[in-house]
């Protein structure tokens, strides 16, 4: 393991299993002890377990096909990584069969549920994960899956969602409230995003837990939408939040929570055009 390698994710929850064998278990405590970045992912996934036994969250049925595309971009990730640490992940070195149960590990579970149980926690929920600009695939319970481009349903009052292009304007903190309010649109039910960036897959740099705690610790209410943008020349994730029990909307930017250390660089309370 080189200086600039870093302990691949699976690997770190294949430790909190305690499924390594002993001495690739006191590498990758070695590799902890001298690399911050990897010892943050290593805490990140410790706050995400305790976020989740605190919650009472338990395994989710996940459709097999949905399970089998996790697995295998896992697998790929790291078969990779682990050319450079040195260290592979059992989800790599032993043998699947091919016959899936349409369920994930328990380790696997708490990434790929991020998105959901933790923005659970503190009463933060995300409408729904559905990615606007394409047909992702959608979990909506056991074997079953819904496109984001299904009808719509009706607009109600109190329903808003980023517009298409919102996000493509670099925002100042002079005029932040007019700027992010004409970005926002009344949308139907059902509308949202995915605050994991494309391709995002483990937890470190999974933004997910970061915004969580950031809105939490502001009592921002419930997550409406999200969209990449920008604040001042920096890449941000503007956070659409309505209250708890009213209609007041606001708009928080967030920079910083894809290496999940974030931080709100602006917020304001927005009115829709």
């Amino acid at each position: 393991m080189t200086a600039s390698s870093h302990v691949d994710d699976d690997v770190l929850a294949d430790a909190h299993a305690g499924l390594l064998s002993e001495a690739d278990a006191a590498q990758v405590e070695a590799h902890l002890a001298g690399c911050a970045e990897c010892a943050a992912a290593d805490q990140a996934l410790t706050d995400l377990e305790d976020l989740l036994r605190d919650a009472g969250a338990t395994p989710l049925p996940m459709p097999a096909a949905v399970a089998d595309r996790l697995e295998a971009t896992l697998q790929d990730e790291s078969l990779a990584r682990s050319r450079e640490t040195g260290v592979a992940s059992l989800v790599t070195a032993r043998h699947r069969d091919h016959v899936r149960s349409g369920r994930l590990r328990p380790r696997h579970i708490l990434a790929a549920a991020a998105s959901v149980a933790v923005l659970a926690v503190g009463g933060i929920a995300a409408v729904s994960l559905v990615d606007r600009d394409g047909g992702t695939p959608v979990a909506e319970g056991p074997g079953t899956t819904r496109s984001a481009t299904a009808t719509p349903g009706p607009t109600t009052p109190g329903n808003y969602a980023f517009k298409p292009d919102a996000g493509r304007t670099d925002v100042s903190k002079a005029g932040f409230a007019a700027a992010v309010g004409g970005m926002v649109t009344a949308a139907p039910a059902g509308t949202g995003k995915d605050l994991r960036p494309n391709g995002s897959t483990g937890i470190a740099g999974n933004p997910n837990v970061c915004i969580a705690r950031l809105l939490n610790n502001k009592d921002a209410g419930n997550v409406l939408d999200t969209v990449p943008g920008k604040f001042e020349g920096t890449a941000v994730i503007l956070v659409l939040t309505a209250a708890r029990g009213g209609s007041d909307l606001h708009v928080y930017a967030v920079a910083g929570c894809s290496g999940g250390q974030g931080r709100i660089v602006q917020d304001a309370p927005i009115s829709t055009r």
